[in-house]
């Protein structure tokens, strides 16, 4: 009997651990481009190597409409070879809020 209480609580954690999704990657960087119309966003990499990446917005959620020149925080997954962003934090739009 104990073995058997054994092997269930192995595989209910082995399970836990399986179901668990993808975890999502951090970019911070300077917005360089931004279409509204396809939802592409273009942002510079404020660290080196200093790339520039276009992420999808097409399911995300927007704190704040990105613009040319602000300075932005995503969290995305590579999805099929895109990046598709899951949250867009505009830090610029942050610091205006918590003037108010």
């Amino acid at each position: 009997m104990k073995k058997l209480i054994y092997i269930i609580g192995l595989l209910l954690i082995s399970l836990t651990f399986l179901s668990c999704g993808k975890t999502p990657k951090i970019f911070q960087g300077t917005v360089t481009a931004y279409d509204s119309s396809s939802k592409i966003l273009a942002v510079k990499n404020e660290k080196s190597p200093y790339d520039e990446l276009s992420f999808s917005l097409h399911d995300a959620d927007v704190g704040g409409e990105p613009a040319i020149g602000d300075l932005v925080r995503l969290s995305y997954l590579e999805e099929a070879g895109k990046l598709a962003v899951l949250r867009v934090m505009n830090l610029g739009h942050q610091s205006e809020l918590k003037k108010k």
